[in-house]
Order: structure tokens, then C-alpha cells, then sequence
């Protein structure tokens, strides 16, 4: 943040930003339409299986 304005930055100020941040997204139904768009879709995944990429990459091509 420091770099993008050439001042340097509060924490205060960090933290008044995203209150602000959070309450525009809470009024303008962020949460809701996230839930709503999530629901919609026929599969969730939330696989966290170890892969090696490196080794498969011969299988390719």
C-alpha cells in the first residue's frame, strides 16, 4: 500500500479501509449471491489430495 501511494500507510488506516470494504460488500448482498452462486453449482469439490505434478508431466507428451 505504501508503495502504490508513496506515503506511508497507518495501520488504522488499513484496518477503516476494510471496515468500509466490508460493509459496502454486506450491502450490496455479497454473502448472499456467494451462498446463492455456491448452491447453484452441481458439485463442490473440496478435494485436497496430494499431487505430484512433476512426475505426471512424462504421461502428457
Amino acid at each position: 500500500m505504501a508503495a502504490l501511494l508513496e506515503v506511508l500507510v497507518s495501520a488504522g488506516f488499513v484496518a477503516r479501509a476494510h471496515e468500509r470494504f466490508a460493509d459496502l460488500l454486506a450491502a450490496g448482498g455479497f454473502e448472499e449471491a456467494m451462498i446463492a452462486a455456491l448452491r447453484a453449482e452441481a458439485v463442490l469439490c473440496g478435494d485436497q489430495t496430494p499431487v505430484n505434478v512433476a512426475s505426471n508431466v512424462d504421461s502428457f507428451g
